[in-house]
Parts: C-alpha cells; sequence; structure tokens
C-alpha cells in the first residue's frame, strides 16, 4: 500500500495522482489534507512517513506547492529516503517505476545503503 498526504498546495495534484494510482490498480490511504485551506505540511509528512515507517504502507508520496518543505520533513524521519521529482510527466512514470522495486533491491540500493551512515553537522 502507498501512503500519500500533501499540504494545501499539494491538494490538487495529489487529487490527480489519487486518479493515476487508482487506475494502474494500487492501493493508497490518504493522510491529507483534505482541501486548499491553508495547513502546516510538517503534520503531513509526519503522517506518511509513521506509516511508512511502521510497516503500515509500504512506501510514501508527499506533495507540497515546491517539495522541498516535505522532503526535508520526511529526510528528519529515521529511515526514510525523501527527493524532490520535477514533473508531473516524469513523476507519474517514476511512481510505477518506483513501485516494482522491494526495498533494497532498487539498482541504486547501494547508494542509498552508503547514505545511512552519513550525518550532517
Amino acid at each position: 500500500m502507498i501512503a500519500i498526504g500533501s499540504d494545501h498546495g499539494g491538494y490538487l495534484l495529489k487529487e490527480e495522482i489519487k486518479k493515476h494510482l487508482k487506475e494502474k490498480g494500487y492501493e493508497f490511504k490518504d493522510f491529507g489534507t483534505d482541501s486548499t485551506a491553508s495547513c502546516d505540511y510538517p503534520v503531513y509528512a509526519e503522517k506518511v512517513c509513521r506509516a511508512v515507517q511502521s510497516g503500515e504502507c509500504e512506501k510514501g508520496i508527499l506533495i507540497c506547492g515546491t517539495g522541498i518543505g516535505m522532503s526535508m520533513c520526511a529526510n528528519k524521519c529515521k529511515g526514510i529516503r525523501a527527493a524532490v521529482c520535477g514533473d508531473c510527466k516524469n513523476n507519474f512514470g517514476a511512481v510505477s517505476d518506483w513501485r516494482n522495486y522491494k526495498h533494497g533491491t532498487h539498482p541504486h540500493g547501494a547508494h542509498h545503503q552508503d547514505l545511512s551512515g552519513h550525518r550532517c553537522a
């Protein structure tokens, strides 16, 4: 199952991604927000990350206005690696591609493992 969450700036795109996931037959759980009303993105980043950490969901998608705030929050969570995706066309393709990999089997997995030992001062 995929966890998905957004702030108000990413709400409309989140709804489009949910349609795409449904069309492709992927199961997902929406952790909010539920409108374009102003809200705090860290709340939704934490909900999605906790679902992935606990094993409730296998992967997560976070969406905000730029992607930077959500990825910064997510990267503070133990075991979570988040990156900003630049455009919808490639993001939809990435969702389909990334969904096919189990934890530790992605071609860049060795690089990701190497990151776990690095800490920012």
